[in-house]
């Protein structure tokens, strides 16, 4: 739902996007970020994403947006309480470099 409004171009102005114990999992957050990385949320400041069951390959298209050039504003981000492994976590610090 989140990744079709930020398709819709709903969500242009969002600050903080919070997604708490909605089991969105690896489809769910690649999707997000994916509509994320076509510069539908360029205002997001916020992101927490917790308790969602979020692994490595959710982390891995978060990378990937990160990587894009998405979310050039965001300043705090909550991914506690995931599934995101080793793998996940050297994704993101690869875009991050």
């Amino acid at each position: 739902m989140v990744a079709y409004l930020c398709s819709a171009g709903t969500l242009l102005s969002c600050q903080k996007l919070t997604l708490w114990q909605n089991n969105i999992a690896d489809d769910g957050f690649s999707a997000l970020c994916g509509a994320i990385s076509n510069g539908s949320v360029p205002a997001l400041l916020e992101l927490k994403i917790y308790k969602n069951n979020v692994g490595d390959a959710g982390m891995h298209a978060f990378a990937d947006a990160l990587a894009a050039g998405a979310m050039r504003k965001l300043e705090i981000l909550s991914i506690w309480n995931n599934r995101i492994g080793d793998a996940g976590m050297e994704a993101f610090a690869d875009a991050l470099a």
